[in-house]
């Protein structure tokens, strides 16, 4: 998390119903170094000292066409250039009710001459520089930011009066969290084909059970299965064959046969 702060500053007296409740700024983001708003928050007011604040004060002159100009009850010698004020300051600061440590940095003339109940006055303006009291609205925010790994190094040297110089370098090494969908996908992959070998082995199956039974019915006429040990005997008698005493118990499934003239060893 990393904490923005900012603040208003106010040359009168304030409150916090004065001033805003929030306070949006851009900052730097520490970590991507990318700018950021932030929406900040008052957390409070306070005084912040004193400034030095530049002001001006209107003064104005009668009997601007005679040879002394009056102002406050003074007859000040007439100047058409500057107004005549040098020496006047104080005078100058008290009316205008300025603050202690104010002083006055220049005059000027302000505008022509004018008329006022037949009276010809003039405006001069004086320069002020006076204290003022400044008064400061905080507000505080925050970035988010996840949370990393810090890591501290100590090296030691056995130069302990400090009397080599040694440079440092300190490499950071990082890797790329993975995800594991890529082993999710291939798993998933590799049962769906176990799947199907399973099911084409169990189609083959299936046909090759029906095959057989439908040759089974085909061969229900036919002879299939064991000699007759008698009829062979009789055979082989009538032939002349020497071995005619043997049985014969070879199953052929799907070949139907008959017993024919003769009888020989298979």
């Amino acid at each position: 998390m990393q904490t923005v702060t900012a603040y208003d500053d106010y040359d009168y007296v304030i409150a916090e119903s004065d001033v805003p409740a929030t306070k949006t700024v851009t900052e730097t983001n520490r970590i991507t170094g990318e700018p950021e708003e932030v929406i900040c928050n008052l957390t409070g007011i306070h005084p912040a000292g004193m400034v030095m604040a530049n002001n001006t004060m209107t003064v104005t002159f009668t009997n601007y066409d005679a040879a002394y100009y009056e102002w406050n009850g003074n007859y000040i010698p007439r100047n058409d250039e500057i107004p005549p004020l040098s020496g006047y300051e104080a005078q100058l600061l008290e009316n205008a009710g300025a603050a202690a440590g104010s002083i006055i940095t220049g005059y000027s003339w302000n505008g022509d001459a004018y008329l006022v109940n037949g009276v010809l006055c003039r405006d001069a303006i004086a320069n002020v520089q006076q204290p003022v009291q400044m008064y400061r609205a905080e507000y505080s925010g925050v970035i988010q930011i996840p949370k990393e790994t810090v890591y501290k190094a100590i090296y030691e040297t056995e130069d302990v009066d400090g009397a080599k110089e040694y440079t440092v370098k300190a490499t950071a090494v990082y890797a790329e969290k993975k995800t594991v969908l890529p082993y999710i996908l291939t798993g998933a992959g590799i049962l769906i084909l176990i799947g199907a070998v399973i099911a084409i082995l169990m189609m083959l199956s299936k046909k090759e059970e029906r095959r057989t039974r439908k040759i089974k019915e085909k061969n229900k006429n036919g002879f299939i299965g064991k000699f007759n040990r008698n009829i062979c005997n009789k055979r082989a008698g009538k032939t002349g064959n020497p071995n005619g005493s043997w049985s014969f118990d070879y199953y052929r499934i799907g070949i139907p046969f008959r017993i024919s003239e003769g009888c020989r060893l298979v």
